[in-house]
C-alpha cells in the first residue's frame, strides 16, 4: 500500500505494427484504479512508444524510437 506502479508495458507482434486500438488498450491497462500507471509503453520489436497515463491517448505521446534509429 502506498506504492505507486510507474509503468505499464503493453507487447504486440511485429506483425501488424502499433495501432490505435493498441494504444487505448494500454491507456485502460493503465488508467484502472488498481493499477493508476504513471506511464505505459508499447513495444512490437519495431517501434518503442512511451505515453503519459495522465493524458489522453491523442496527447500522451512523450517518447517514441524506432529500431532503425
Amino acid at each position: 500500500m502506498g506504492k505507486q506502479i510507474r509503468w505499464v508495458l503493453e507487447t504486440k507482434s511485429p506483425a501488424n505494427g502499433i495501432l490505435d486500438v493498441d494504444v487505448d488498450q494500454a491507456f485502460t491497462y493503465a488508467k484502472h484504479p488498481e493499477v493508476n500507471a504513471v506511464f505505459y509503453c508499447l513495444c512490437d520489436g519495431r517501434e518503442l512508444r512511451i505515453y503519459q497515463t495522465s493524458l489522453l491517448p491523442e496527447a500522451a505521446l512523450r517518447f517514441s524510437l524506432k529500431y532503425e534509429e
